[in-house]
């Protein structure tokens, strides 16, 4: 996973790995805090479909706004 990412990231890969290690040890910190919100493992499963979608809302709007220019 990590030659993956280092290959997407080829032009900036210092850059990439870096968020490469702040996604991973996000996730890992906050694992253990999700599976305590409300509603136990689904809530927590919510939750972060939630947040994905959001964010997958906000790079697709940005990604539409820069091909109009």
């Amino acid at each position: 996973m990590i030659t993956l990412w280092g290959e997407a990231a080829h032009p900036a890969r210092g850059g990439g790995m870096a968020v490469n290690g702040f996604v991973l040890f996000l996730g890992a910190g906050l694992g253990s805090y999700a599976i305590e919100l409300p509603g136990g493992l689904g809530g927590a499963l919510g939750v972060v479909s939630g947040l994905y979608l959001a964010a997958g809302a906000i790079v697709y709007a940005a990604c539409a706004m820069n091909q109009d220019r």
